[in-house]
């Protein structure tokens, strides 16, 4: 979609003096190297696995950067028989995905990670899905109820504190706050395409929803507590964008309306005859039906 920035101060660049940047321009170079020899690393540890060497002597043989470990009891989403999250590379999408798609006793090919690192894993044994003994979680079942009890409590005073708001009562939020110890902060006008970090994600359909003076809660994403939001302005879009935003949709409409006919009309013939088509050729065609121009030396 569009945006619209509006410049509030200009700040001169300067030079930072090089000891301020030492560790980070350390930093940076020692992960660049690092990337730079990951495939070469690879590479001899595959040599390794072939020759039949256990996961131990391949981190000894390959040497610096070279890390094996062991974990036990990794669930398939991503915890450990403790209920913590896995640490580590374990910790990536990708890592996480070849551990719970292996078989019993297998060994996974090596694979490359987002971050640019290798990964190869070792299942020694999979456990089906069941519920653990009670005694075996009690501790963390407790833990759990406990906190979903905090947040309940925490989630009816806080609508207990939009109510009285509503109410007009005279109190505000500032001073709701100061009374409870706490603080308040503004997030200041954001849209929904830039709603501020601090908003969880289940408000901002809600705020934009809402009218002005109104007052909302939802819990934060980490179950850490529960936030109490004021909507203290709501500015509509000014005419004369929402016309240039309509324009651009509109076109933006009318650009993939043309080239899913395009689309479909080549799929049609190559179905019917069996043809090959030249998308390049099509545009050239297109623009010139319609008032364009074919680029010099790209007849048709």
């Amino acid at each position: 979609g569009g945006a619209i920035l509006r410049v509030t101060a200009l700040t001169e660049g300067g030079a930072v003096p090089f000891e301020d940047l030492r560790d980070e321009i350390a930093g940076r170079l020692a992960h660049e190297h690092a990337l730079a020899r990951a495939p070469e690393l690879a590479n001899g540890i595959e040599e390794l696995r072939a020759a039949g060497k256990t996961a131990a002597e391949i981190a000894a043989e390959a040497g610096e950067g070279v890390t094996v470990g062991e974990i036990a009891g990794l669930a398939a989403d991503g915890t450990l028989a403790d209920g913590t999250t896995a640490p580590g590379v374990l910790a990536q999408p990708e890592a996480a995905a070849e551990v719970n798609e292996a078989l019993d006793a297998e060994e996974r090919d090596i694979i490359d990670l987002a971050d640019g690192g290798y990964f190869v894993a070792h299942v020694d044994r999979v456990v089906a899905a069941h519920v653990p003994a009670l005694a075996e979680i009690r501790d963390r079942v407790a833990e759990a109820w406990r906190a979903e009890q905090t947040l309940a409590s925490l989630e009816a005073r806080a609508a207990a504190i939009a109510e009285g708001l509503a109410r007009g009562t005279g109190a505000t939020l500032d001073s709701v706050a100061a009374g409870l110890g706490l603080s308040t902060a503004e997030t200041g006008f954001f849209t929904r395409d830039t709603p501020p970090e601090t908003l969880p994600d289940s408000l901002i359909r809600p705020v934009f929803e809402a009218e002005q003076g109104a007052v909302l809660t939802a819990r934060l994403p980490d179950a850490s507590g529960v936030v109490v939001a004021e909507v203290a302005a709501v500015t509509p879009m000014a005419p004369e964008a929402m016309g240039r935003m309509s324009e651009f949709i509109a076109r933006a409409l009318a650009e993939s309306l043309r080239r899913d006919r395009q689309e479909y009309f080549a799929r049609a013939i190559e179905a019917e005859h069996g043809a090959t088509y030249n998308p390049q050729a099509i545009d050239q065609t297109f623009g010139f039906l319609t008032g364009g121009t074919v680029p010099a030396g790209r007849g048709m």
